[in-house]
């Protein structure tokens, strides 16, 4: 009896003295085995986060309108020179311009149709005060303009290329009209073409510098003008809203 019952003393005394340095060891590995989790999961975290943050910069929403303002130098070439800026020569005056455009929703069959090919399609009107060397004329431009958005260095400068074409109402007939008409028979309603380019900081995408090309035109006769034109090279800024 005395053996059992130091045998069991002895059995009670011991247990704990061994089973406390195993617990400890396995609460270490706990322990080892969730920190590099929680480092994972904070670096998880991060990098979520800074995803989501360059996401929200790049995923900025498209502004519908557009306000231009700017101002151009009427030239003594054809469109050509002046698209290839060979011998281009400033006369007839300049153009103070405003310019208000509104990008069509992506549902809209018209920009539905383009899709393919361009970026986006803006509905545009211009309202032009022309410092002609005989008087001062008024000009109404309504047009289409057709987009595009994406390109390659973005990232550096924000770019975007657009063709217009429509109608161009003068107030009076331009000098430069009246010496280019093939017929003599100039019009005060012609075709307008208006091409142009914007470069923006990424980081203030909606405020642009604008590149632009005015062409007034007979249409090779389509509106009984002959075969004339009027060109004219701009500078200014747009705010998109």
């Amino acid at each position: 009896m005395r053996k059992c019952f130091f045998g069991l003393v002895l059995c009670l005394f011991s247990t704990p003295l061994l089973a406390t340095p195993i617990s400890k060891d396995i609460n270490l590995e706990q322990l080892s085995l969730q920190q590099p989790q929680k480092k994972e999961s904070k670096q998880l975290n991060c990098i979520s986060g800074k995803n989501s943050n360059s996401k929200s910069i790049l995923a900025l929403p498209d502004k519908r309108w557009g306000v231009l303002i700017y101002h151009s130098w009427m030239t003594n070439n054809n469109i050509g020179p002046v698209l290839t800026a060979q011998n281009v020569h400033f006369k007839y005056g300049t153009m103070n311009s405003i310019d208000l455009s509104y990008q069509l929703d992506p549902a809209n069959p018209l920009r539905r149709f383009f899709k393919p090919l361009v970026s986006t399609i803006e509905v545009a009107g211009n309202i032009t005060q022309r410092h002609d060397p005989n008087s001062l004329i008024y000009e109404f431009d309504p047009y289409l303009n057709f987009r595009w958005k994406t390109f390659p260095w973005d990232h550096y400068v924000t770019t975007t290329f657009a063709i217009g074409d429509g109608l161009s109402y003068a107030t009076a007939i331009p000098v430069r009209e009246q010496h280019d008409s093939s017929n003599n028979n100039a019009k005060r309603l012609l075709n307008f073409l208006v091409i142009e380019a914007t470069f923006a900081a990424p980081s203030h995408p909606y405020l642009q510098f604008v590149v632009r090309v005015n062409h007034r035109c007979g249409a090779w006769g389509l509106f009984g003008a002959g075969n004339l034109s009027s060109n004219a090279i701009g500078l200014g800024i747009r705010y998109l809203f």
